[in-house]
C-alpha cells in the first residue's frame, strides 16, 4: 500500500511538471509569435526606406545645394536602415534561443511523458496487484467465518 500512495504521489508530480513544461511551451510560442510580427514590421520597414532611398537618387543635373541636401537625406535613410537592421539582428538572435528552449522543453516534456506512462502502468499493475490479494483475503476471512464460525 505504501508504494501505491508513493507511486501515486509521484505521479501527481509528474503530472504538475507537465502542466509546468506545457505553460512554459505555451508561453515561448507567444513570444515566437511576437518576435515573428516584430520581423515582419522592421522588413517592411527596410523596404519602405529602400523606396525611399530610390527616389531620394537624382535624375538629371542638379545644383551643388541639392546634391548635398539629397547626400544627407541619404545618409539619414541608411543610418536608420543600418539601425534597423541591428534590430533584426537582434531579434533572430533572440528567435534562435527561444527555438532552443522550445526544443529543450520539447525533449523535456517527451521524457516526462514516457516516465509518467511507465510509473502509470507500474501503479495500475501494484493496484491490481493489491486488489486481488484484499480479494483473497476477504475470500479466506469469510471461509473462516463459514468453517469455524465467530
Amino acid at each position: 500500500m505504501n508504494a501505491l500512495h508513493k507511486g501515486r504521489s509521484f505521479l501527481m508530480f509528474l503530472e504538475k511538471k507537465q502542466f509546468l513544461l506545457n505553460r512554459e511551451i505555451h508561453c515561448i510560442n507567444r513570444k515566437l509569435i511576437t518576435i515573428d510580427d516584430k520581423l515582419k514590421n522592421a522588413m517592411s520597414e527596410i523596404e519602405h526606406l529602400n523606396k525611399q532611398l530610390e527616389d531620394i537618387i537624382p535624375s538629371g543635373v542638379q545644383s551643388r545645394e541639392q546634391i548635398y541636401n539629397m547626400i544627407r537625406a541619404q545618409g539619414m535613410l541608411l543610418s536608420c536602415q543600418q539601425e534597423i537592421v541591428q534590430y533584426i539582428l537582434s531579434l533572430e538572435d533572440n528567435k534562435k534561443e527561444l527555438e532552443a528552449m522550445m526544443a529543450k522543453c520539447c525533449h523535456a516534456k517527451k521524457m516526462l511523458d514516457k516516465r509518467q506512462a511507465k510509473i502509470s502502468s507500474w501503479v495500475l499493475k501494484l493496484k491490481y496487484e493489491s486488489n486481488i490479494q484484499i480479494d483473497f483475503q476477504l475470500e479466506n476471512e469469510i471461509q473462516e467465518i463459514a468453517v469455524y464460525g465467530k
